[in-house]
């Protein structure tokens, strides 16, 4: 009786082996959905300073034409991956700035 138990374990491990890998890759699988689902929602993406409110802040007179190209390049790399990327809140100081003095 005591070698039928050791002859079991083998297979019994290799079925929690099994269970164990099926629930992890149900895991990554739900993770993934999520994720997807989560950046291919409206907004998701980043809402930082686009080239128009750049354009109208200039025309505005809020930001200066040499403010306007620096922040014009920065998100120009940014959206090509080029360079370092910066936030809104950069380009924000800056107009922020701006208005102060």
């Amino acid at each position: 009786m005591i070698a039928a138990q050791g002859d079991l374990f083998p297979v019994q491990a290799g079925l929690w082996l099994a269970v164990v890998l099926v629930a992890v890759g149900f895991g990554l699988l739900a993770i993934r959905r999520i994720r997807r689902r989560l950046l291919d929602q409206p907004g998701a993406q980043d809402t930082g300073l686009t080239l128009d409110d750049l354009r109208r802040q200039r025309d505005q007179g809020i930001v200066t034409p040499l403010e306007y190209e620096a922040i014009r390049r920065q998100i120009v790399a940014r959206m090509t991956g080029a360079g370092p990327s910066t936030s809104r809140g950069t380009a924000d100081k800056v107009v922020q700035a701006r208005r102060v003095s």
